[in-house]
């Protein structure tokens, strides 16, 4: 029998579990919603994923509203008239997949996506190569195809001298193209496709490319409440799932090694429908340290630790978690592994508290400090 921490569960077991989530939300985009009253004491539930078809559905309607509300919003304000994003087959750029339909696993040879600000604040969204993506971008066709194909696609020299006629039509004041020294996400234009698409703007229009990466970055990072049902659901789930890898049902102590714990978790996953963006890691603490490489068999008193990465539905999450072995003699987790834990989720309440909209990082960080 072990006790959990205050406000939690006690469960039939010889493992103790202690964890946190947090979840952040963008202001004016991502409202926090209430979740649903659960009983204190009930345990997280694993939720299957839906079959394909329901999972691309739900994907779509999602990019159709972000397209349709975050992406409007961000090009007014950081005052973007026209995104050009250009990559070639196997070597996207990291927005593309936040812009593409969820039945589009690559660019189309090369994609061409130009997305311009009207004047009453509506996009125009174009794609030169590829396809509409559901009715998201407008795609345009060869207008020289072969006589055995009327409808030719949009490749080649082609779909740079219809990029340079549709940028002189719509003559923007100025022009984003993904490419920043600091921020990955937002440097997604090769070398070599950049020097392409520049080529192609003309000297007129390559002087009006300005350097603005946090759009690539906050489209990428801003969800929409209707997101979060979906969730909060995969996070249950990735609680329900180290619920059961750190307990009697997986782990023998002096026997079960971090290795097999992952694995296990691993093999969970892939069972439910889920994948991973990164390998799961199980480690230990253990007083005395731990003089090893490698896999690490599990021994009574020891302090387990999990960083456990979930995808579904393109939503990643990123949760750590611990978890205490009970010794033979012992029926609660020590005082202080309690006490490490309170002062930590105390922590936790005054980052959160201080996280306010027009802060930078080191800001919040000194107030939070401040505080301690």
């Amino acid at each position: 029998m072990i006790q959990m921490l205050t406000g939690a569960r006690s469960m039939n077991s010889k493992l103790f579990l202690a964890a946190f989530l947090v979840l952040c939300a963008a202001p004016g985009v991502l409202q926090a919603q209430a979740p649903a009253k659960v009983p204190e004491d009930a345990p997280a539930r694993i939720h299957p994923l839906p079959p394909l078809r329901e999972q691309a559905r739900e994907q779509q309607e999602w990019l159709e509203m972000r397209m349709g509300r975050i992406l409007p919003r961000l090009m007014d304000e950081y005052d973007v008239n026209m995104w050009i994003l250009s990559m070639r087959e196997y070597a996207e750029d990291p927005v593309f997949w936040s812009i593409t339909a969820p039945t589009t696993f690559a660019a189309r040879r090369r994609s061409i996506y130009v997305i311009t600000r009207e004047e009453d604040g509506s996009l125009e969204r174009i794609a030169l190569g590829g396809t509409s993506q559901g009715g998201i971008f407008e795609a345009f066709r060869s207008t020289r195809p072969a006589p055995t194909q009327p409808t030719a696609e949009l490749v080649g020299a082609e779909q740079w001298d219809l990029l340079r006629e549709l940028v002189e039509d719509r003559d923007p004041e100025n022009i984003v193209l993904n490419v920043d020294p600091v921020w990955a996400f937002s440097d997604g234009l090769h070398a070599g496709e950049q020097e392409v698409l520049v080529e192609a703007l003309g000297d007129e229009y390559g002087k009006r490319v300005i350097h603005e990466p946090r759009l690539a970055m906050n489209y990428l990072a801003l969800r929409l409440p209707e997101m979060m049902p979906r969730y909060r659901k995969i996070e249950e789930t990735v609680h329900a799932i180290i619920s059961e890898a750190f307990s009697n049902a997986v782990i023998n102590p002096g026997v079960t090694t971090t290795e097999d714990v992952v694995w296990w978790m691993r093999q969970k996953l892939r069972d439910l429908g889920y994948t991973t963006w990164f390998h799961t890691s199980v480690d230990v603490q253990r007083a005395g340290g731990i003089d090893a490489v490698g896999p690490v068999v599990i021994q009574r008193g020891d302090l387990l630790w999990t960083d456990f990465g979930v995808v579904g539905l393109n939503l990643h999450t990123d949760t750590q978690h611990l978890g205490y072995v009970l010794r033979e003699d012992e029926t609660a987790v020590p005082v202080g592994l309690k006490m490490c834990l309170s002062k930590s989720n105390r922590l936790q309440d005054i980052l959160l508290a201080h996280m306010e909209p027009g802060l930078t990082g080191n800001e919040i960080l000194a107030n939070t400090l401040s505080q301690m």
